[in-house]
């Protein structure tokens, strides 16, 4: 028995929620855009609203996947595009922070969530908004971040453990 989405919450989506999503991608990518040179790469100030920027659009993503109003098929066409954009800057911005202070297991894990997430959005660019690489990216990176010895705690404890020698 197929199972339809509600007005409420169609209407919701489209019409409220992927507005809100398409400015906050603009004001991010404009500000990534006008900080390039600037403070962007050098302070680490964004990492927190990208991550959460990236959950959010995936489950509006996951969510859309089954409405086909213009204002959706557009959403499906850009966030990926623009989620790519962003977290590729924001993984340049984290490795150079991992150059100066080293390895955190958050860090790690920002890491390994912007992997995934910029091969599920390549996958889903190129085979014409599947959602089905999605889920398994996720639990393959989520395995590799919680299995020993690569692990996010093993490794940054055995980097910092590494610099503090080192120092």
């Amino acid at each position: 028995q197929s199972v339809h989405m509600p007005k409420f919450l169609h209407h919701l989506i489209s019409y409220i929620l992927i507005p809100v999503m398409a400015i906050l991608t603009g004001i991010i990518v404009v500000y990534i855009l006008i900080n390039l040179r600037g403070k962007f790469f050098t302070e680490n100030i964004l990492e927190g609203l990208l991550l959460s920027y990236a959950i959010n659009g995936w489950i509006l993503l996951i969510l859309a996947d089954s409405i086909e109003n213009k204002m959706a098929l557009w959403f499906k066409k850009i966030f990926p595009i623009a989620l790519i954009f962003v977290l590729i800057f924001q993984m340049i911005s984290t490795f150079l922070q991992i150059r100066e202070v080293g390895v955190t297991h958050g860090r790690y894990i920002i890491l390994m969530f912007g992997v995934g997430s910029v091969i599920s959005g390549v996958w889903y660019i190129f085979k014409k908004n599947h959602l089905q690489l999605l889920p398994i990216v996720a639990i393959i990176a989520g395995l590799i971040s919680l299995t020993p010895p690569i692990d996010a705690l093993t490794i940054s404890v055995n980097q910092q453990r590494g610099r503090i020698n080192d120092v």
